[in-house]
């Protein structure tokens, strides 16, 4: 899965990644779903990455299946909820994105990312093998790292891998 130039973009693009330009690092939060949610609502981009569990989350009134290895991205002002299967949990990540910092991270020289919709339609894809194991690698690295940069620099991966 090596992309040479998409790692070239990553070089290029990390001397912007620092406290004189980042405007906010990406908010972290990790939940466990016993039971319905109610609706949400983020103001922000909105990754969740499900962890383990299945059920389904609606967003936007629309059905989306829900299984381990699966995200969403979901843009500005989506409501969703989520419904675990009954007797059953649901392990998420949830990762808000300000706009300032989707906008700049999307305008960073090399940044490329074909498959991110920039319409309000929602992004789904169930990730597997390597792809999935760096993408809960960048994850974790994002949940304990508490510096904006660096968790920029991997929001900027995490995006490389998801679209």
């Amino acid at each position: 899965m090596k992309n040479e130039l998409y790692e070239k973009s990553i070089a290029a693009s990390k001397r912007f990644l620092n406290n004189k330009y980042i405007p906010t690092s990406p908010q972290i939060n990790c939940f466990q779903i016993n039971e319905q949610t109610a609706y949400r609502s983020n103001h922000d981009i909105c990754i969740i990455y499900i962890k383990s569990g299945l059920g389904t989350i609606v967003i936007n009134s629309i059905e989306y299946p829900v299984d381990a290895g699966r995200y969403y991205f979901l843009h500005f002002f989506m409501f969703y909820k989520i419904i675990p299967k009954e007797d059953s949990h649901i392990e998420l990540i949830e990762i808000m994105v300000s706009s300032v910092t989707y906008h700049f991270i999307l305008a960073l020289p090399g940044a490329d990312f074909k498959k991110l919709e920039t319409t309000s339609t929602v992004s789904t894809e169930f990730l597997t093998g390597e792809k999935k194991e760096k993408a809960e690698e960048l994850i974790m690295d994002m949940i304990k790292c508490k510096f904006p940069e660096i968790n920029c620099i991997t929001l900027y991966e995490l995006f490389g891998i998801l679209f």
